[in-house]
């Protein structure tokens, strides 16, 4: 008896306790995820990512009702090419969806979208077919001297 009782506490202390309320681990397209992301200088912390990817995602698959917005489309019509080129492996994750990454109050911003009252923002996810998040964008204009701006897609930074 005294051995199992060695036995049990060696391997809880030495294994470590397992739990089944331990919480999940986020994964996106490339694994473990960061704490967030950073859009022009505006953070997003996972839980709003991972909502508002929740939001445009309907069973597992991209909602088009959302993915094929007009508004969500709106100055990201040359998106695909910036994010094959920037983000590893992109290509090989199927095809790739826009859907709002809104700031605020997830649920009130959600609530805008569906009722189209507002602008949607600058900033976007990019989703695969399997509704992973492969990275945000977001968009910015750039000026060049004596010419008119231009909108500049940037793959948003993840932080730690």
């Amino acid at each position: 008896m005294r051995v199992s009782k060695f036995t049990l506490v060696f391997l809880t202390t030495f294994l470590g306790h397992q739990t089944t309320t331990a919480l999940t681990q986020l994964f996106d397209a490339y694994g473990v995820t960061s704490k967030g992301l950073s859009c022009t200088g505006h953070r997003y912390m996972n839980f709003q990512v991972y909502a508002q990817a929740k939001f445009a995602c309907k069973e597992g698959k991209p909602n088009h009702a959302i993915t094929n917005d007009a508004n969500v489309k709106k100055h990201f019509e040359n998106f695909l090419p910036i994010v094959l080129e920037k983000v590893r492996d992109a290509g090989s994750t199927g095809t790739l969806y826009l859907a709002p990454l809104l700031r605020g109050n997830v649920v009130e911003t959600q609530n805008t979208f569906i009722g189209k009252n507002s602008d949607l923002g600058s900033d976007r996810l990019v989703l695969n077919e399997n509704c992973d998040i492969i990275t945000a964008i977001t968009n910015s204009h750039r000026r060049n001297e004596g010419e008119s701006s231009s909108l500049d897609i940037q793959i948003c930074k993840k932080y730690y």
